[in-house]
This record gives structure tokens, C-alpha cells and sequence, in this order.
């Protein structure tokens, strides 16, 4: 449990990091995280970043004397064209996620 949760701090601290001051970074469940951008509606500035936050996540580092690197999924969602609420942003964002781990398993194959 203890590395679980050292695990879960370091990512939430490269989380904090990777992002600009004004974006907003919550941990929303017991492994999920959700992150407010501002001014991200260009889709492909946000694949850019997308693709620059895998390789910070992915970047092995020592946690309890083991190398560890993230590996997560991810999703999107843009207010208010994918809704207004936080419920229907979020199960945007999760049926997104979803996509996105059908597609690199489609190209990994």
C-alpha cells in the first residue's frame, strides 16, 4: 500500500508540474485524475500536449527502490460542445478514453 500511494503522489506531482498555473489538476477517484484546461479547443495543439505529457508520464523514476513509469489513459472532453455538467464532460471523456485505448491497440496490432 505504501508504494501504491507513493506511486499515486509522484504521478499527482508530475501531474502539478507538467501543467501551467491556471489549469486545474484533481484526483477525482481512488486512480483517477481529471484536469481543467483553459483555451484548448484546437484539437491539434491538444494532441501535441497529449503526446508531450505521455513522454513526462513515461519517464521511468525510483519510487521504493524500483524504476517505475506511468502508463495511463487518458480522454477528452471540450465545454460546452461535449456538455455543460461535470457528469457529461466526464462520461465524454470516458467514452473517449475508451476510443483512444481501442485505437493504439488497433496500431500496436
Amino acid at each position: 500500500a505504501n508504494v501504491s500511494n507513493a506511486c499515486l503522489v509522484h504521478f499527482s506531482q508530475r501531474l502539478q508540474s507538467f501543467f501551467r498555473d491556471t489549469d486545474v489538476v484533481a484526483r477525482i477517484g481512488e486512480d483517477q485524475f481529471a484536469v481543467l484546461l483553459d483555451d484548448y479547443t484546437n484539437q491539434l495543439a491538444l494532441k501535441s500536449l497529449i503526446t508531450r505529457l505521455q513522454e513526462v508520464m513515461n519517464q521511468k523514476t525510483n519510487i521504493a527502490q524500483y524504476p517505475y513509469g506511468f502508463q495511463f489513459n487518458l480522454g477528452s472532453a471540450n465545454y460546452p460542445e461535449n456538455g455543460i455538467t461535470s457528469n457529461e464532460l466526464l462520461k465524454h471523456a470516458e467514452s473517449m478514453m475508451i476510443r483512444y485505448q481501442l485505437e493504439n491497440q488497433n496500431q500496436g496490432s
